[in-house]
């Protein structure tokens, strides 16, 4: 009976870390996301301004 306590309690603490993994794993999906947005941002200002920039020649 001591060794399912001690296999249920590790059992309980591996699911605890693998949260905290996927846990920090979402918050790195979060920033990256939010990095190619700010990369598509200025992709689209930079298109803007080379348009301008040949209607202008």
């Amino acid at each position: 009976m001591e060794k399912i306590e001690q296999s249920m309690k590790r059992l309980k603490k591996e699911m605890e870390e693998i949260s905290e993994e996927q846990k920090s794993i979402r918050e790195g999906q979060g920033q990256v996301r939010q990095k190619f947005e700010a990369m598509e941002e200025e992709c689209k200002q930079l298109r803007e301004e080379a348009k301008l920039i040949t209607m202008q020649s």
